[in-house]
């Protein structure tokens, strides 16, 4: 699958994981998870966590940032 390939923390499947995907995880973060990759919950237990948020944080800055930082934008 494409999220089997992608970095932990890539939410938006952009090929960076930095500011725009951790928006995405903090506005899921406690919810229960219908689509788990697309709303963090990278472990797939159901529930957007810490972690979650740990997996993300350790993949901060890998990619491509410029892209994050335009993905970001559009998000605000």
């Amino acid at each position: 699958s494409l999220t089997a390939s992608a970095t932990p923390g890539d939410i938006d499947l952009d090929a960076a994981v930095g500011f725009a995907d951790l928006v995405l995880l903090a506005q899921n973060y406690g919810s229960i998870a219908p689509t788990p990759w697309l709303t963090g919950d990278f472990d797939r237990s159901g529930v957007v966590d810490f972690a979650d948020l740990v997996q993300l944080a350790q993949n901060y800055g890998a990619g491509d940032a410029l892209a994050d930082f335009q993905r970001a934008r559009a998000l605000v």
